[in-house]
């Protein structure tokens, strides 16, 4: 393991879930989204997604990065491609 990967396994609190997925569009509902929001309501609080985030003002990508940084679990879904979901598994590496 890199030093730099050792630091952040190490920072890492509880068993916080991390979820990656794309918007759910204009509509508001697509399946696979739904599922997950579900998922997590049923987690609870050992689960993060994007939208729950608080960012008022803050970059919003370094606001996601620190929350994967210190999750346990980082999960994304690949259903559909999408930049953003490629962008924050790739910074799980």
């Amino acid at each position: 393991m890199a030093k730099g990967k050792k630091k952040r396994a190490a920072n890492r609190v509880g068993n916080k879930i991390f979820f990656a997925y794309q918007s759910a569009g204009k509509s508001g509902t697509c399946d696979n989204v739904d599922a997950i929001r579900d998922a997590v309501k049923k987690i609870g609080s050992s689960a993060i997604i994007w939208e729950n985030m608080k960012t008022n003002g803050k970059l919003i990508n370094k606001e996601i990065l620190k929350h994967i940084d210190n999750s346990m679990i980082f999960a994304c879904d690949m259903t559909y491609l999408n930049a953003n979901v490629f962008f924050e598994l790739d910074s799980t590496e």
